[in-house]
């Protein structure tokens, strides 16, 4: 799907949401190193989005039927996400509470990273599911104007299909060679020659004098 990366994209603005408001609850003023962790927080946040996503596209591909691939997949990945995020905010957590004058300009970075990634984590959780399902509400509604139908969700996904290989289709459909040759060709019948009619590309002379009698 070329949509599923925009909605991946999508948290790299709530980290930036949850930079902001680190800083607002911790008293920092937004400073350069605030920026520069706001840079390394967009390569940090997409990860839990891009496990949720593979997870929900993985069960879509066992033909789990979609709402269920999504709650499923939340629940199967929040542990994954949720103890990723806490490792990093714990990580960052004495750099943040360092009263040291030399760890005072990083202070900022920490606070960016670690601001981020605990609000985007939530959001991610939360509300990408909620994207993915609207998202699909969308495919239904062309679907649904362009054929004046109704489908599944399930189907209408392209992780429903990734486990087919094209190559394979393309096979099953072609006719065989010698098959379709047999049945498409009439052999072609031999003229049938009979023993007055002269055989093709024989010339027959034919004397041209008349009898005399004596």
């Amino acid at each position: 799907s070329y949509v599923q990366p925009l909605l991946i994209l999508i948290t790299v603005p709530f980290g930036v949401v949850g930079a902001v408001l680190g800083h607002i609850l911790l008293g920092y003023a937004l400073s350069m190193m605030s920026l520069f962790g706001m840079v390394a927080l967009a390569g940090v946040v997409v990860n839990d989005a891009i496990v949720l996503i593979e997870r929900v596209n993985e069960y879509l591909a066992d033909g789990m039927p979609f709402k269920k691939a999504l709650r499923k997949g939340g629940a199967r990945r929040f542990r994954a996400i949720a103890l990723t995020s806490l490792s990093t905010v714990g990580g960052l957590t004495p750099l943040i509470m360092e009263k040291d004058l030399q760890a005072q300009f990083l202070i900022p970075m920490a606070v960016s990273i670690a601001g981020g990634v605990a609000f985007a984590t939530i959001l991610t959780l939360v509300i990408l599911p909620c994207m993915i399902y609207i998202l699909n509400d969308f495919r239904l509604l062309i679907f649904h104007m362009l054929y004046k139908k109704n489908v599944a969700r399930e189907l209408l996904e392209p992780a429903r299909y990734r486990r087919i290989d094209p190559d394979e289709i393309e096979e099953d459909d072609a006719p065989d060679d010698d098959e379709d040759m047999g049945s498409g060709l009439q052999e072609e019948e031999e003229p049938e020659l009979s023993e007055e009619a002269p055989h093709p590309g024989q010339e027959i002379l034919q004397p041209n004098y008349r009898e005399t009698t004596t």
